[in-house]
């Protein structure tokens, strides 16, 4: 018995008739699979701020680019900070969650962002419907990066998957950039109406090696009015952030002078409302050594 007998006559195997059916056959299945593939995508879409398995639903709650004080790292001034939310999603089932796993944050553009630091969380449980916040602190991410993806390392809280969480550069708040007016700041900073900053790093006549790298780090905790760019100068070179994130690497130049005053320049400027803007600078001395000393 063949497939073509239970045809009706004018749809023969070998019929046009028969090859156009198979034809639109075609099309109508690739249709439905058209709009199951736009579905899921949608739903990824929708649930990006969140994750969940049998047990725990991970959900992003906020993010911002803060001051930080790392003591492994010290030339860590400004991190991003994230804000998640653990809850319990199983009707019957209480979750023990002894520790936090090991997370990092990467970008479109593949650059890795370490974890910083995690809060100090001690063992907890959660019940079904209970939730807790945590809160993890990652590098710095560069400013063309606008799509970014946490993931932990290893499954927790009874979960038998790690979780993965996306969030985008518009939900990430930075602090430093909403700095409001504080008249005492500005007395401080001798009246000058935007506050005042100091260069944290390198310190005064520290000594660097020829191709060595120069972490210079900007605090700018005092600042009373957002600064429209930052510019530093070193080595004859001119570096200018427009984003001011307060945090940038130079390079001893690998035939750098061995000399003991070399200057380090940072300029904050802010627009003044007229043609030239106010500027404020700063100047600390570093000093090149040989590599062998």
């Amino acid at each position: 018995m063949r497939f073509s007998d239970f045809l009706p006559g004018h749809l023969c195997y070998n019929s046009p008739n028969m090859k156009a059916f198979f034809f639109y056959l075609i099309i109508f299945c690739s249709a439905c699979l058209g709009l199951a593939a736009t579905a899921m995508a949608e739903v990824r879409l929708n649930s990006r701020l969140q994750a969940s398995s049998d047990a725990v639903h991970v959900s992003f709650q906020k993010a911002a680019i803060e001051e930080v004080s790392v003591p492994q790292a010290p030339e860590i001034s400004r991190a991003l900070r994230v804000e998640l939310q653990l809850l319990n999603s199983s009707e019957y089932r209480k979750i023990d969650v002894l520790s936090v796993p090991a997370a990092k944050i990467k970008d479109e553009y593949q650059n890795i962002y370490r974890l910083l630091s995690k809060e100090e969380l001690s063992a907890f449980t959660l019940y079904p419907g209970e939730g807790k916040k945590i809160s993890l602190v990652f590098e710095l991410p560069v400013n063309a990066a606008e799509k970014f993806e946490l993931s932990f390392e290893a499954p927790f809280g009874g979960s038998s998957e790690a979780f993965s969480v996306n969030f985008g550069r518009d939900l990430i708040k930075d602090r430093a950039l909403t700095a409001i007016a504080d008249p005492a700041a500005d007395a401080a900073a001798g009246g000058s109406g935007v506050g005042d900053f100091n260069i944290q790093y390198p310190l005064q006549h520290q000594a660097f090696h020829p191709g060595e790298k120069v972490f210079v780090r900007v605090d700018l905790k005092n600042i009373t009015k957002l600064p429209v760019k930052i510019h530093v100068l070193a080595f004859d070179h001119l570096f200018t952030d427009d984003q001011i994130v307060g945090r940038y690497e130079i390079r001893v130049p690998e035939k750098a002078e061995y000399q003991s005053d070399v200057p380090v320049v940072v300029m904050v400027e802010w627009d003044s409302g007229s043609a030239e803007p106010d500027v404020i600078s700063k100047t600390v001395s570093i000093s090149i050594t040989p590599n062998n000393s």
